[in-house]
This record gives C-alpha cells, sequence and structure tokens, in this order.
C-alpha cells in the first residue's frame, strides 16, 4: 500500500473529525499540530515546511473545526527565534476568522532544548489527553520525528486519527547516532505494530 501524500493530512482534517463522545465541547472538533520547529521561528528546512502547514490548515479547515498550535518553547536568544517570523505566523492565523489556540509544549526545558523523547512524549501527552476531554472527536499531526514516541504511545478511538509527518530521519542525516535510529524505528514500528491489531484505529504517516 502506498503512502498518502501530504494533500491526503488537509483531506484528513476535513473528513475525519468525528465521534460520539460526550466531552465538554459536544458540537466541536479539532485539529491538532505539533511542531518542533516552524512556529517561533525557523532554524531548519522543517521550519518552513510545518508553518506552511499550519497556515494552510488555518484556512482551508471548515469553520466549526477548531485549530490548535503545539510549537515546542524555544530560547529567545537561539537559532530557531524569530520575532518577525512569529508575528507573521500569528497574524495569518488570526486572518483566519476561526478559533486558534497556541499552547507551548511544557516540561524540562533542557530536555526540550535538546529534543528528549521521553520528554516529548509526554508534553505532547498532556495537551492531547487535555483535547480528549474538550473535544468530540479530532485529528493530531505529529509533524517531526521527535514526536513517534507520543504516536508509539497515543490511544486512538474511532473519533480521532492521528498522522505522522516525519520531516527526516536520524538514519538520514545522523547515521552514526544508532541508539536514537533504533528508537525512531521501533517507536513507529510499535505504533504500526499496535494499529493492525485494533481496527477501530487509524494512523497514516506522511511522507514529505
Amino acid at each position: 500500500m502506498s503512502l498518502p501524500s501530504a494533500f491526503d493530512v488537509l483531506r484528513l482534517a476535513v473528513v475525519t473529525v468525528d465521534t460520539r463522545q460526550s466531552p465538554a465541547r459536544p458540537d466541536r472538533s479539532v485539529v491538532a499540530v505539533a511542531v518542533l520547529d516552524g512556529f517561533y521561528g525557523c532554524g531548519s528546512g522543517a521550519g518552513w515546511s510545518n508553518r506552511a502547514l499550519i497556515e494552510v490548515l488555518a484556512e482551508v479547515l471548515p469553520v466549526d473545526i477548531d485549530l490548535v498550535v503545539l510549537p515546542m518553547r524555544v530560547d529567545e536568544v537561539g537559532d530557531s527565534w524569530h520575532l518577525e517570523w512569529r508575528r507573521a505566523v500569528e497574524e495569518a492565523l488570526g486572518r483566519s476568522g476561526r478559533r486558534v489556540e497556541v499552547c507551548t509544549l511544557e516540561g524540562n526545558q533542557a530536555e526540550l532544548n535538546r529534543h528528549d523523547e521521553p520528554a516529548l512524549t509526554g508534553a505532547v501527552e498532556r495537551e492531547v489527553s487535555r483535547l480528549r476531554g474538550e473535544y468530540r472527536g479530532g485529528l493530531i499531526v505529529l509533524c517531526d520525528v521527535g514526536f513517534s514516541g507520543a504516536a508509539a504511545r497515543s490511544t486512538v478511538g474511532s473519533a480521532w486519527t492521528t498522522v505522522i509527518v516525519p520531516r527526516t530521519s536520524t538514519l538520514l542525516v545522523q547515521p552514526e547516532l544508532v541508539e536514537r535510529t533504533v528508537w525512531e524505528r521501533e517507536s513507529c514500528g510499535a505504533r504500526l505494530r499496535w494499529v493492525c491489531g485494533s481496527p477501530r484505529s487509524r494512523v497514516t504517516c506522511v511522507r514529505t
């Protein structure tokens, strides 16, 4: 089976955010996008892609679907912090006419800064758990391979879809980091094996 294109993320966002649960906002659905780079600034090519995805979703989603952006907090003196970039993203979101919430991923900042996988996983899980209690259903988009652990541990039911968008992998850019390469492979593999045994769950890996 071939992998879907990036445009399938938009299709999933529109057609798969339905549910039969009774949360705090029973009449609302949500698309949540977690990014390591691309909201506060751009320190890599992935930042450009992540920003484009966020802005396109804000523009094309139906107005009754909320958008939640989950960026990782970055140091204001680092290469990934650009004030004008952040202002431009916020202005684009403001023009969308929809409800947009920005929730910075919280946790041990030193661990988050070095993209520590357990710290990233825990930060995402806390936000996703909160959203599950507030919305009737939704789409969780995990951009960047650092969120693979969150995908592997997420519990997805018929009301929710998880999309993993690994911009790159350690195997491609730093193959000498064997331990991280193994972790990425096992995290994604564990998630796919779990889904294969759970027909009510859905996960998509998008190649960009």
